[in-house]
């Protein structure tokens, strides 16, 4: 929210419109590609397959990794960010804005902290922040399968990256599987943003394969109540909010310089594939502060535990068929800045 104007001022005129004609190549083809993903604990997939209830806790959060000259924030806060992260004891991480090599090298590079404990996903290009996406997912449980599907309309400042949504599949037991949505929207022209959320909404139904659930997360750019946020939960299913019970929880004002308009704009939609199956949430913010300046992000991070209830082993055979790799030091693919 808010996050780019700066950086749009740079680009207004003739050169800021050679240099976008530049920057804009491979994302606005449609074409979506696989990710490489870094291996982390194949022990996790251990879990008895027939365990119910079946818990999952899941964060998201826009960590505003912008360069220093355009937020004013200090790069050494993605230390504090990953620190921090490790303490949530969270299964499942949905980063948004990781959009520099430090931020990335900060927060991606996980498993130098919890000893190869994290699985990632994140197609991040070789070359700097112009042109990524920002999105980085997390998690305890392996991925077995991830993919990038980037949107094919976005406007200014939004259209000088590649955003999307990042799809993990992960493995919770040996036949129980679910998809995980990590995904940012664009700000300030909801034309644009309705365009986005009908890609996002095609490809969640395009991609059943057989998943217990599907966990949308990210930053919308919509609040609750609006025509596009109920077209959200009419298309994925109810926000974990809605479905603890409580009202919006803002997570973005500007760091406390616009009182009085806090938004609650970063979200998590849980659909379950199964009708007999049943979900229970608790929710709350995090990387909260007792003032704007100790804040990590303008931004909060929304959590939610949930808890799955009545669901049957997965149903395709091609992910029941899934055995983990041997363990192995495996590195981030190619495609990742080193």
């Amino acid at each position: 929210m808010s996050t780019y104007r700066k950086f749009s001022a740079h680009l207004r005129g003739a050169a800021g419109l050679t240099l976008l004609s530049l920057l804009l190549t491979g994302c606005g083809t449609g074409r979506s590609w696989e990710v490489s993903v870094g291996q982390g604990n194949p022990a996790r997939l251990a879990v008895a397959p027939t365990a119910d209830p079946l818990r999952l806790k899941v964060l998201t959060f826009n960590v505003w990794g912008l360069p220093v000259w355009i937020n004013g924030a200090s790069p050494a806060r993605h230390d504090r960010i990953a620190e921090e992260l490790e303490q949530l004891g969270c299964d499942v991480v949905l980063l948004q804005e990781v959009w520099t090599r430090r931020s990335y090298r900060a927060l991606g590079r996980a498993n130098d902290r919890r000893k190869g404990e994290w699985w990632t996903a994140a197609a991040r290009h070789e070359r700097g922040f112009l042109g990524q996406n920002g999105l980085l997912t997390l998690s305890r449980y392996p991925i077995i399968s991830a993919k990038f599907h980037p949107f094919t309309t976005a406007r200014l400042p939004d259209s000088l990256m590649c955003k999307g949504a990042l799809r993990v599949t992960l493995a919770l037991g040996p036949e129980r599987f679910v998809n995980v949505w990590n995904t940012h929207l664009q700000e300030g022209s909801p034309r644009v943003r309705s365009r986005q959320l009908e890609e996002l909404l095609g490809w969640i139904e395009a991609s059943d394969q057989g998943q217990l659930a599907d966990i949308v997360g990210g930053d919308f750019n919509l609040v609750p109540g609006t025509e596009e946020f109920v077209r959200l939960q009419s298309g994925v299913g109810l926000s974990v909010l809605e479905l603890a019970g409580m009202a919006p929880l803002p997570t973005w004002d500007g760091l406390g310089r616009a009182p009085g308009r806090s938004k609650a704009i970063d979200h998590i939609f849980v659909g379950l594939r199964q009708p007999q199956g049943e979900v229970a949430v608790q929710a709350r913010r995090q990387f909260g502060g007792a003032v704007p300046a100790d804040r990590l992000s303008d931004h909060l991070g929304l959590e939610a535990l949930l808890t799955f209830r009545g669901l049957e082993s997965s149903s395709s055979a091609a992910l029941v068929s899934y055995r983990p790799p041997p363990p192995a030091g495996t590195a981030m693919g190619s495609n990742i800045d080193n």
